[in-house]
């Protein structure tokens, strides 16, 4: 009797529950109709009213309330796992220059965000509006002691933050030309290779040292007018990275100079004038070894700050330099006579000219007679060949080292290296009474006398 109580109870129990669900089945459809409005391909809805996306693997787009909140996954996306809450604390950068921030407080700088919840368990960051109303979801994809990836709502790309994002500088341009000579109205195009080669911002500047000269766009340098000028390529980055090449706009002025012919064994051809001199008693311009623009500009001290193949003392020498102790970074070659375009009379009169060597400058000073003299009003030595020809030397001085010596010296350069130091270079000097072969700091600025050949 008991037990078939018991039964009886149990089957009013079963029939009560079926009841129960069918009335409230209708009701619970209703809710969903309510609070969700969802294209899902796989996942539930859990009690908090968040998709479980550990399946989802396309979009999902969920309304709670009357706020939306979209879900966008691939099929990349790894399932979530255990995440302390300090790898989300913090700044994360979705890009070199986009960040969000999660504060310990709860707040955060997420656009309309009022406060975050994060679910490290669901690996999910919840975001709050105003009105304490979830809007927005942010899913981790992975975590790391350095790195948090997430994928953020509304977006069909997953997108990486990270603590910190990797910036590549430019760390070097090489240019396709170092040198180059052109005519006026001329042209050449020069490249710049950028490296690295993921350098963030590869983009270069191009800029001319004087547009008189030659100008530059975009690579394309145009002569303009004689002179030398410096092209520069600089990064955009803010690396100071810079590369330059120097272009000569050159004409040849060969045959625009006079030559007088003094019956040497050599055959040598002297100039009747200075560089940059309009006659004979004309001083004209004065020159550091090596250098090719003239430096007119005063009687001022010269050193080796300015000098073009130094790096402002005399032992960080770039260019004509045997001894490593001289040189910049230990720097050396084995040039010891002037090149071309480092050679002052080639480059300004044409290339029938050039200064002169030790061993032409010697045969000048050892087989004429030099004779002390005026020539319209103006001092220097009158210098009479073998065959009874002459050139006149003005006593033009120098320019350096406090002194000058206008109108009582002479100096006039070789284009020969002094091989014990390469800090000096050769040159011929006079006085009244007497006239000498010497060594001489290349920074120092002589006269230049040109020769040539028949």
């Amino acid at each position: 009797m008991i037990i078939t109580f018991f039964l009886y109870i149990c089957k009013i129990q079963q029939q009560i529950n079926m009841k129960m669900k069918r009335l409230l089945l209708p009701l619970m459809l209703l809710m969903i109709v309510v609070t969700c409005n969802a294209q899902i391909v796989k996942g539930d809805m859990n009690d908090d009213g968040v998709v479980d996306i550990s399946d989802v693997v396309s979009s999902v787009n969920v309304v709670l309330g009357s706020q939306p909140v979209t879900y966008i996954y691939t099929s990349d996306i790894i399932d979530p796992y255990q995440v302390d809450n300090s790898k989300v604390i913090g700044t994360w950068y979705k890009s070199k220059t986009d960040k969000l921030t999660f504060n310990e407080d709860g707040t955060t700088d997420y656009e309309g965000a009022e406060r975050y919840e994060f679910m490290p368990y669901q690996g999910k960051v919840v975001f709050y509006n105003p009105s304490d109303v979830p809007f927005a979801v942010l899913h981790i994809l992975k975590a790391t002691d350095d790195n948090l990836y997430i994928s953020e709502l509304g977006s069909s790309t997953i997108s990486v933050y990270g603590k910190t994002i990797p910036v590549y500088k430019v760390t070097s341009i090489s240019l396709s030309d170092s040198f180059v000579v052109l005519s006026p109205d001329g042209t050449t195009h020069l490249t710049a290779t950028v490296l690295p080669s993921n350098a963030d911002d590869s983009s270069v500047t191009w800029s001319s040292s004087d547009e008189n000269v030659a100008t530059i766009m975009n690579g394309l340098v145009t002569a303009v007018a004689e002179g030398l000028v410096t092209i520069t390529c600089s990064a955009n980055d803010g690396s100071g990275v810079m590369a330059s090449c120097e272009i000569r706009v050159w004409v040849d002025h060969s045959d625009e100079h006079e030559y007088v012919d003094l019956g040497l064994s050599s055959g040598t051809l002297w100039a009747t004038t200075n560089i940059g001199a309009s006659s004979p008693e004309d001083f004209g311009d004065y020159f550091a070894w090596g250098e090719t623009e003239s430096r007119n500009d005063g009687m001022e001290t010269i050193d080796w700050s300015a000098y073009k193949y130094a790096k402002g003392s005399k032992d960080s020498l770039t260019k004509y330099c045997n001894n490593a102790e001289n040189g910049y970074n230990g720097y050396t070659d084995t040039k010891t006579k002037l090149e071309n375009w480092d050679d002052a009379a080639f480059v300004n009169w044409g290339n029938k000219w050039c200064m002169p060597t030790k061993d032409q400058m010697t045969e000048l000073r050892l087989n004429c007679t030099w004779t002390w003299t005026t020539q319209n009003d103006v001092f220097g030595r009158l210098v009479t060949g073998p065959n009874g020809n002459t050139i006149f030397l003005p006593a033009a001085g120098f320019q350096g080292n406090d002194s000058e010596d206008v109108g009582a010296y002479g100096y006039y350069w070789s284009s020969t290296l002094y091989s014990s130091n390469p800090n000096l270079a050769h040159y011929v000097g006079f006085v009244d009474n007497i006239r000498w072969g010497s060594s001489s700091d290349r920074c120092l600025r002589f006269s230049i006398r040109p020769v040539r050949s028949k």
